[in-house]
């Protein structure tokens, strides 16, 4: 009998080829988690720098100058329209309030609407731990 050796080649091609995609797919799945694991750490260690735990809401408007309680998140309301985001370590005194300094610096909208009639604290995100002296 007589034996084809053309099914056996094929075959041991494409188990080969199978065999190599799984080392590809395997090797990619191993790279992801170790990025994501380092991600994780990242955001961890900045949570724990800058993860503020405690949320002040004042909602009043601020005037000039106005020096800050906390170190930590401010939101403001400008003009009754701009959300701005800003990080003010306590003490900061803000004295520029009303010529678009505060604003082109917190809000990233400011160049669509210049012009600052109002100024409201909204909220104060900071660490818990921290005394208001």
């Amino acid at each position: 009998m007589k034996l084809n050796n053309k099914g056996f080649a094929i075959t041991s091609v494409l188990y080969g080829l199978l065999i190599l995609f799984v080392i590809l797919v395997g090797s990619y799945l191993t790279i992801l988690v170790a990025k994501k694991n380092r991600l994780d750490t990242v955001s961890e260690e900045i949570n724990d720098k800058y993860g503020f735990m405690s949320e002040k809401i004042i909602g009043s408007q601020i005037t000039n100058p106005y020096t800050a309680e906390y170190t930590g998140k401010y939101l403001f309301t400008v003009n009754d329209t701009l959300d701005c985001t800003s990080y003010i370590e306590k003490g900061t005194i803000i004295t520029s309030t009303f010529n678009g300094d505060f604003a082109e610096k917190t809000c990233n909208d400011y160049k669509t609407s210049p012009g600052i009639s109002s100024i409201i604290l909204e909220k104060i995100y900071y660490n818990g731990d921290e005394t208001n002296e």
